[in-house]
């Protein structure tokens, strides 16, 4: 059917082609880019139950570039 792409948007460990790792922290000393990343992770099984492919343009600690997502 549909491939659906979804961005966690900024993370990972480094720097790259310009994308930041967003090492930016809240009041519980959570990274916030754990946070989007842990709501796709959850979200990905819902367009595959319907017969579409989830694919996430980040998943971990890598980071990648605009190009590369």
């Amino acid at each position: 059917m549909t491939i659906i792409v979804i961005d966690p948007g900024d993370g990972g460990d480094v720097n790259v082609s310009g994308s930041s790792p967003n090492n930016a922290c809240g009041p519980s000393g959570h990274l916030e880019k754990t946070v989007p990343l842990a709501i796709v992770r959850r979200l990905v099984p819902v367009p595959e139950v319907q017969g579409h492919t989830a694919v996430l343009a980040r998943n971990g600690g890598v980071n990648p570039g605009l190009l590369a997502r």
